[in-house]
């Protein structure tokens, strides 16, 4: 399931053209890159939760305290669902403000 969000790369490319991406005057983030941001934070999450969290937890309360495969897979299911819908709803917003702004020519599909 995580590979659905992640393969989501289409919309975070052209977010990141139509943003100031420089960091320096002669240095600029590639919009292609922008992907590998939520890889990374995903990455040093579950490092944290696993060395840090459920090590300390384990600690205090004398025995085992993560979470269940299941629980651990429902719950990042649940955080995709809620990023997918906020970002929806941030597209439509965003969306909204470029066709009353005249900068997207509105199309029907059907």
């Amino acid at each position: 399931m995580i590979s659905v969000t992640v393969n989501q790369t289409s919309i975070p490319v052209l977010q990141a053209n139509s943003t100031d991406r420089h960091i320096t005057s002669n240095f600029q983030i590639p919009a292609g890159s922008f992907s590998m941001f939520m890889i990374i934070s995903l990455i040093v999450w579950l490092a944290l939760y696993d060395r840090v969290r459920v090590t300390v937890a384990s600690k205090i309360r004398g025995k085992s305290s993560g979470l269940g495969v299941k629980a651990r897979m429902g719950t990042g299911l649940a955080f995709f669902v809620a990023a997918m819908a906020s970002w929806a709803i941030a597209e439509s917003v965003h969306r909204r403000i470029a066709i009353e702004e005249g900068l997207q020519v509105t199309r029907k599909l059907w």
